[in-house]
């Protein structure tokens, strides 16, 4: 029995098979790392991000100082456009709407909310 134990053996891989498959798991890794930094680098969607947060922070000022007003006027690069529509639903209901366009006047980022204006 216990010869049959020692003359049995387990199929194994050979160090060069092994080295193999680690250098192409870490070239697929390494290019998947690549990708994922650039598109979080990428001007367009930091551009978007930003006006997103720019109309955010418009938003809660908006609210804030009860400036409910249609304008039009530029932060930080961006034209600003805020909107005060009626809310159809009721008489003190409005929707503020925002958007951000960039100096090519391209749409970068929209946030409308519904606000109680008394």
């Amino acid at each position: 029995m216990k010869d049959a134990l020692k003359s049995y053996q387990l199929p194994a891989f050979t160090i060069a098979e092994s080295i193999t498959a680690m250098v192409i798991i870490m070239l697929s890794f390494g290019t998947g790392m690549m990708i994922y930094f650039n598109i979080l680098t990428s001007e367009k969607l930091v551009a978007k991000n930003n006006a997103y947060l720019t109309l955010a922070e418009i938003l809660a000022q908006t609210k804030s100082e009860e400036q409910y007003i249609d304008e039009q006027f530029e932060v930080d690069n961006l034209i600003i456009e805020k909107k005060i529509i009626e809310y159809k639903q009721g008489e003190s209901a409005h929707i503020i709407q925002l958007k951000a366009f960039n100096s090519k006047n391209d749409k970068l980022a929209e946030l409308k909310e519904i606000v109680h204006i008394p």
